[in-house]
């Protein structure tokens, strides 16, 4: 068994070692107001909020979403006992579709391919246009691409913005 002196003699060298570590800085980049600079040039503000930014999981807002579109239903042919919950989504069925695009999204691109291949009728919307930029306002649509799927009447029934996330919605 080893002694506490020796343990701490052992920390002290890896201490030493570690403040003699060489390397280089790396150059991070990410997105501040449209567009992507290196994060070492921000003002001392943006650093801070770039400090702050938390990251979050896609998977857990489209759970959210998916649950605010759906309702429960409790089968009543059961006994408390045995009775269980069940899914129904309340909106219908998915009848078309509408995809919020623009010229300059490298996102739209597969999106729009995918949308080529299956079943739905649907529209093209252009949100670099004035029109469709009226139209992508009046939809509550904050980026693209952005996909909205409607029932008969024209409801949303839900919405997606990648080829995974339409190949989802449209399994339902």
């Amino acid at each position: 068994m080893r002694k506490t002196t020796e343990i701490a003699v052992e920390i002290e060298k890896l201490k030493e070692e570690l403040a003699d570590v060489k390397g280089t800085n790396t150059e991070v980049y990410t997105r501040i107001v449209g567009y992507y600079r290196p994060v070492q040039n921000w003002n001392s503000g943006k650093k801070e909020e770039y400090g702050e930014r938390v990251e979050f999981s896609v998977e857990k807002d489209e759970k959210a979403e998916e649950q605010e579109s759906c309702s429960e239903v409790e089968d009543d042919s059961k006994s408390k006992d045995e009775s269980f919950n069940i899914i129904v989504n309340d909106k219908g069925e998915i009848k078309k579709y509408k995809l919020f695009y623009s010229d300059n999204c490298p996102g739209c691109p597969p999106v729009k391919n995918y949308l080529k291949q299956i079943s739905f009728s649907g529209e093209e919307i252009n949100a670099g246009t004035k029109e469709g930029l009226e139209e992508a306002i009046k939809n509550n649509i904050t980026g693209t691409p952005t996909v909205l799927f409607l029932n008969d009447a024209g409801d949303v029934i839900t919405k997606a913005h990648t080829p995974l996330q339409i190949e989802q919605a449209i399994a339902v």
